[in-house]
């Protein structure tokens, strides 16, 4: 009111100071009630109450259009803070959908045309091609080598340093740069052309210090997708491109050999008990023989393709017309120890083949047909080369078919024991027998072990198998000295799979108390070759086993590697000769001489000696020369089942058998 008073008083110019004044601090409704309330109170001429309401209402319009200006560059400010708030969300989306930086920053681009205010993006990164030909390129190389500015900054052609100047001639009124860092060290630059000059403080906010953090979490986070994309291809510790990748460069090696009429070999080699090494020796020794692997492949195959498989394996495709020689030397190179950190490492190689055109013309196709070879050198226990046959695939076909059969089997019970009798030829008795396997198909009818063993080793059912098989024995012993009076020594079969079970004692221990059976009176036959493949490990569980009272016979010697010194060490007790040798001795020298170089070494390292594969009485007549302990095989029966055999012991006549001895 005093404001006003005065003003009335006064002259016009300092009349309008006064009650611009007074509209500066006052609200409108405030300014409308005391001019009415001085136009009431204080007496004036209309000339004046004219003048001073003239007065009034162009303050009033300078306020209003203060006011408006002030409420339009707040909205803009606003606009521009939502503006920058969408390029944060679209850097937070592209994140999550780009695989490479090449595509962020075109998606990047492509995002900052619909925000009215930025003009321009270029970047770049150090070590890296340059990924944007833009308006400004030329100088960000500059700038970056210079390294001047290190912190975010917004520059106007007023304030902008010389080295920076030349950004300004593409009509920008302001450009931000902004370096950012990835791993604490300057990575790159991203350049902004704005067409505006001033910035709020909320707006220099995001823009210098929320947007550079965001932009150095989305770059790393692209590089290590990037990374990653490329790891999807290529193997990080040897560069051999991945499988996927592989059957690619394959597939486009196979389309020019075609043309040319090329013969090529697609193989894969594989290191044997590549697990057991790892285990043993650790995964960083695994990693040193791998990467010295790749050196040797790489080496010897300089000419084709090359690639990384699952494990210890490497792929590989070249021309050569001699296949099979070339797996053999490939395996050769290949299986030399490695030096590692922690000594020389001894393994072997297994290898499989496939060979184009005759075995297929498609990538896929061919490196399947190469790895069902590979799978078929596994089986014949490895450190050897194989090359497909049509008869592998058969083989899987059957496999695929039979596992459902015997999971059912074994579920309803239709595995049942026979049992081939062991004759002791020095007192013409029979001595015990050997517990075999075989499958009653309700459908099928009987089915010999040859057709669905591999079928159980493979599909790991061996080991269930094998606990029925063991539990079943140890019920039959039991019942066989309440019928017989006499307890017959009996044997079976035990797996690799089985040795390697921790709890397998466990289970013999349980089985023996529940039916009341010595161990002494059952033998567990191993093959030379579990030996051999798994020698630390079966070892210790065979000494476990001997200690608890059951023998221990090695089946099928003479068809393993096993060197004297090595077998010395073994803990059995009984050796039992191949039938091979046996049924060949009469016709073969070389395998007369191995029975009886197996003999005079069971003699050396006093060992019951037993003899399979005996089929007429020359060849009884031969083993009792050698002093062989005992026999069995079709002369004196066949493998029959449980009741039968136990009618075989109780009629057996030796003088059926030994006639003239």
């Amino acid at each position: 009111k005093a404001c006003y008073i005065e003003a009335l008083k006064s002259k016009s110019e300092t009349r309008r100071q006064i009650i611009e004044k007074a509209a500066n601090i006052s609200e409108i409704e405030l300014f409308w009630k005391a001019v009415k309330e001085i136009l009431r109170k204080v007496g004036c001429e209309k000339e004046e109450c004219a003048l001073f309401l003239e007065d009034v209402i162009w303050s009033l319009q300078k306020a209003l259009h203060r006011e408006k200006h002030h409420l339009e560059s707040r909205h803009r400010q606003i606009e521009s803070v939502l503006y920058l708030y969408y390029l944060f969300s679209r850097i937070n989306d592209l994140i999550w959908r780009v695989k490479g930086l090449e595509e962020f920053f075109d998606e990047l681009k492509r995002s900052l045309e619909l925000i009215p205010f930025i003009h321009g993006l270029a970047y770049l990164l150090k070590d890296r091609c340059l990924l944007a030909k833009d308006e400004f390129t030329s100088w960000l190389e500059r700038y970056f080598a210079t390294q001047k500015q290190e912190k975010p900054a917004i520059f106007t052609e007023e304030e902008v340093p010389d080295y920076l100047r030349e950004l300004f001639k593409d009509g920008f009124l302001s450009v931000a740069v902004i370096p950012f860092s990835i791993s604490e060290h300057l990575e790159g630059l991203l350049a902004f052309g704005f067409s505006k000059k001033h910035f709020s403080e909320w707006e220099k906010l995001l823009i210098l210090e929320d947007l550079p953090h965001l932009l150095a979490m989305a770059l790393r986070f692209v590089l290590e997708k990037e990374e990653e994309h490329e790891n999807f291809y290529f193997d990080g510790l040897t560069g051999f491109p991945r499988q996927t990748y592989f059957l690619i460069l394959l597939e486009k090696l196979l389309e020019t050999a075609a043309k040319e009429k090329k013969n090529f070999l697609v193989g894969v080699a594989d290191i044997d008990k590549f697990t057991s090494i790892n285990q043993v020796f650790g995964y960083e020794v695994g990693d040193e023989i791998l990467r010295e692997l790749a050196r040797r492949i790489k080496s010897f195959i300089t000419q084709g393709e090359i690639g990384r498989g699952r494990g210890g394996s490497f792929l590989f495709c070249v021309e050569t017309e001699e296949p099979q020689k070339l797996l053999q030397d490939l395996k050769e190179i290949l299986s030399h120890p490695v030096k590692t950190s922690k000594g020389d490492v001894e393994f072997t190689i297994s290898c499989g083949g496939s060979l184009f055109p005759s075995d297929g013309d498609q990538a896929k196709t061919l490196l399947r047909q190469a790895e069902s070879a590979l799978k078929e050198a596994k089986r014949l226990g490895g450190n050897t080369v194989c090359l497909f046959r049509e008869d592998f695939h058969r083989k899987a076909s059957e496999f695929l078919l039979l596992l459902p059969r015997i999971k059912r089997a074994l579920k309803e019970q239709h595995f049942v024991v026979y049992c081939q009798p062991r004759i002791n030829i020095k007192e013409r008795r029979i001595s015990g027998g050997e517990i075999l396997v075989r499958w009653h198909d309700p459908d099928e009818g009987l089915i010999l072990p040859g057709k669905f063993i591999w079928v159980l080793e493979e599909s790991g059912l061996i080991r269930e198998l094998g606990l029925w098989i063991l539990e079943e024995t140890c019920r039959l012993m039991n019942a066989l000295q309440k019928e017989l009076y006499m307890a017959l020594n009996l044997s079976l079969n035990v797996s690799p799979q089985q040795l390697q079970e921790v709890d397998l004692l466990e289970h013999f221990r349980r089985i023996f108390e529940k039916y009341n059976v010595c161990p002494s009176r059952l033998t567990l036959e191993i093959t030379e070759n579990i030996f051999i493949e798994h020698p630390e490990q079966v070892i210790a569980q065979v000494i476990r086993l001997n200690k608890m009272g059951l023998r221990i016979a090695i089946d099928d010697f003479g068809t393993g590697y096993s060197s004297l010194r090595y077998l010395s060490n073994l803990p059995f007790q009984d050796l039992k000769i191949d039938m091979i040798f046996v049924q060949n001795m009469l016709n073969s020298p070389s395998d007369m001489e191995i029975v009886k170089t197996i003999v005079a070494l069971g003699k050396i390292l006093n060992k019951k000696l037993v003899a399979e594969g005996v089929e007429h009485v020359e060849q009884l007549k031969c083993l009792i020369e050698m002093d062989i302990d005992e026999v069995q095989g079709f002369y004196f029966s066949r493998p029959i089942p449980w009741k039968e055999f136990i009618e075989y012991v109780h009629t057996f006549d030796p003088r059926k058998y030994f006639p003239i001895l």
